[in-house]
């Protein structure tokens, strides 16, 4: 099979990484690097070059953050950060109610018939009722494989087994064709935060058996700025953290 066909047959498993997904549980790893940004006057600080092996990256943010998804279809999605101090701030949604909580304690809560008057419906940074859980889910960009294959080109490096998992290992970049019809990845109506613009080139661990990401990464102009490692990923299992909103 030649290079053509190889990237033909990844892009194929990942649209379709979705189909048949009844339910799914993730959790993953998500650590920040100080590579700079587009934020600030100074858009490239020092340059600070990392080991290799090291994980940590800032001075006051030196453990990853932790990241949970639960999704049962048809309409039920939940997600959760938890601070490496320990504050977990969620979103839950089944059909049209929503609850956001922090450390537990429902902070907001309603359905997406809810009147807020003159202001519009609240958006926080882990979901917003302005979506369906189906929509919220799709702007969780670190779990939507076939939004990656319609944003970027890619180049396949190798396929090969980590930790007993079969992967391909994928370059990624924009598409400049997809950025002109559909913004895709950088369209902030379908993306969570701004995490996904840190980065111009991108490293995707691909699954071989479900399409799904187990690691990406994304390499800025002056040093990798952030790292993305699945924990656990159960597809079709009744999650444990089902959202009660």
């Amino acid at each position: 099979m030649n290079g053509t066909q190889d990237i033909a047959m990844v892009k194929v498993l990942m649209a379709q990484a979705w189909h048949n997904v009844e339910s799914l549980y993730a959790v993953a790893q998500i650590q920040h690097y100080n590579v700079g940004g587009g934020m600030g006057p100074d858009r490239h600080p020092p340059w600070r070059f990392l080991d290799p092996t090291a994980l940590l990256a800032f001075s006051n943010r030196n453990e990853p953050w932790t990241v949970t998804a639960s999704w049962r279809d048809p309409e039920t999605w939940h997600y959760r950060k938890t601070s490496p101090a320990g504050t977990q701030v969620e979103y839950a949604g089944r059909g049209d109610h929503w609850v956001y909580s922090v450390d537990g304690v429902a902070r907001a809560q309603g359905s997406s018939a809810t009147r807020w008057g003159d202001r519009p419906l609240p958006r926080f940074d882990v979901g917003t009722p302005a979506f369906s859980p189906l929509e919220n889910r799709a702007r969780c960009w670190w779990l939507n494989p076939p939004l990656w294959v319609e944003s970027t080109q890619f180049q396949l490096l190798e396929t090969g087994s980590i930790g007993g998992r079969r992967l391909h290992h994928v370059i990624a970049y924009p598409d400049s064709d997809a950025l002109r019809d559909n913004r895709g990845l950088w369209d902030m109506e379908r993306m969570e935060d701004e995490t996904i613009y840190e980065g111009h080139v991108y490293q995707l661990w691909v699954d071989c058996n479900t399409g799904f990401f187990w690691r990406l990464a994304a390499e800025a102009d002056n040093g990798r700025a952030w790292d993305i490692m699945m924990d656990t990923l159960e597809i079709n299992q009744p999650p444990e953290d089902s959202p009660q909103p």
